[in-house]
Formats: C-alpha cells, structure tokens, sequence
C-alpha cells in the first residue's frame, strides 16, 4: 500500500513537469481532469495504507487471543491424568457353562489398568469415561451357546452361536468410575453351553 501511494507521487510529478505552460492553458479540461484522477487516486492510496495499518492491529490482537487460549488449553490438558485401560482375555481350554453363569476367561492376554479380574470373570472400570468392549465365542462340538455383555445386570448385546461356530459383537457404553462389565452365558431352550479356546473378549477406555 505505502509503495503504491509514493508511485502515485512520481507519477505526478513527471506527469506536471512534462507540461510546460506555454502549451497547456490553465482552463485545458483535458489536463485538469488527469489531475482531479491523480488527486482522487491519491486519497484513495491514503484511505488504503490508513485501513492496511488497522488490519495489521486487529491481526496482532487476533494473534496475541489464539496464543493465549492455545497456552490455556495446553495448561488445562497437562493437568489431566489420562488414565490407559485395556485389556484381552482367552480362555486357554473348552468351558462348560451353566445357566446365567459369567463367563471367567482364565488367560491373560494385557490387562492394562488391571480392570479385569480373572477370579469371577468381571471387568470394572477404574474410572468415568466411554469404554469398547468386543467378545468372540465359538461354541464347541453339538452345543448352542447365547451370550450377553452385561452392565449391572441389564444386557447390553447379545451373541448366538451353534455348534462349531463363531460370531462377534461389539458394545460401546459409558461406565462411571467403579460400574461392571461381564460375560454371561443366558439360558437358551434347556441345551448345555460349551465354549472352545477360539472364545475371547477385549475392551479398552475410548476417552474420559
């Protein structure tokens, strides 16, 4: 902008001393109309750098308010404690399940957090946040199994498998700091429920 206004200046000035008196007369309208275009040109230069260096103040300010928020929620983010919650289970052989029993797989994949515990099969969440959990079942040789995720006793989904086949599923739930999580074999048409070593189940906190 300012670059603009001192070449307006120069122009000006050659333009004035190319004329010399003696062949332009004052009332030649041709010459006063350049230099009423040069004169508006001039105070539209001045206007422009004027409006430049207000932009240039209200971009600072802008710069200096992103700058503070950003350190703010740095400040904010490094005093939170985020926890890592995993964990993957497997059951090292076949398991015969009766009605409404919980599902306790024995062999410990991870258990970061140690939020599973493999004496009862329950999986409790150390703290608020919105928790995945995945099980895979394979029932064994002439066996039907139907299996639910379970949270304080209310069923989550729910999984049908026959004999020599798999199926999977997926919960994505919020848990409170303390509230439980568990596989249960439910009761299904009077057939016993034996599930093979294919069987697992994982969960993970998504974020608190």
């Amino acid at each position: 902008m300012v670059s603009s206004f001192f070449l307006v200046c120069i122009f000006e000035t050659l333009l004035l001393s190319s004329i010399s008196s003696e062949n332009v007369s004052t009332g030649d309208e041709k010459y006063e109309k350049i230099f009423k275009e040069l004169n508006d040109l001039r105070h539209t230069t001045t206007f422009l750098v004027q409006q430049n260096k207000l932009l240039q103040l209200k971009l600072a300010k802008v710069e200096e308010n992103d700058s503070a928020r950003c350190e703010k929620s740095r400040k904010r983010f490094a005093s939170v404690d985020f926890l890592s919650v995993f964990f993957t289970v497997e059951n090292n052989n076949d398991m015969s399940l009766g009605d409404n029993q919980v599902i306790a797989f024995d062999h410990v994949v991870s258990n970061e957090g140690s939020g599973y515990d493999t004496s009862n099969g329950i999986f409790t969440a150390p703290t608020n946040g919105v928790y995945v959990f995945h099980v895979q079942i394979r029932g064994n040789e002439d066996h039907t199994c139907l299996v639910d995720i379970v949270k304080k006793e209310n069923r989550l989904i729910s999984i049908w498998v026959t004999s020599n086949t798999s199926d999977s599923s997926m919960a994505v739930v919020r848990l409170n700091n303390g509230d439980k999580i568990w596989i249960r074999n439910r009761h299904f048409d009077s057939r016993s429920c034996v599930l093979d070593d294919l069987s697992s189940f994982s969960g993970f906190l998504l974020y608190q």
